[in-house]
């Protein structure tokens, strides 16, 4: 592996990593928006879990889109338990 392959595969972070960094810009997300770009994190509940057995804590809240009537949940980081 090339030195540039070693600095692209550095940059590239896991999905809990991205999930990670987000929560702790203060912002939240919901299972669509974590599917979608820049995130592109299909199996966004799986990673969700993975985060909690690590400690962390989220809340959440019931949203619900004006046009469609459907409901989701949005999430927010509450602490680290670590």
């Amino acid at each position: 592996m090339s030195d540039i392959d070693n600095n692209v595969n550095k940059k590239r972070l896991t999905q809990c990593e991205q999930l990670i960094r987000h929560f702790r810009a203060g912002k939240s997300i919901t299972a669509r928006e974590a599917d979608s770009y820049p995130f592109f994190i299909t199996q966004f509940h799986t990673r969700k879990s993975e985060l909690e057995q690590l400690g962390f804590v989220f809340r959440w809240e019931w949203e619900k889109n004006k046009t469609t009537n459907s409901r989701y949940k949005r999430y927010w980081l509450v602490k680290v338990s670590v």
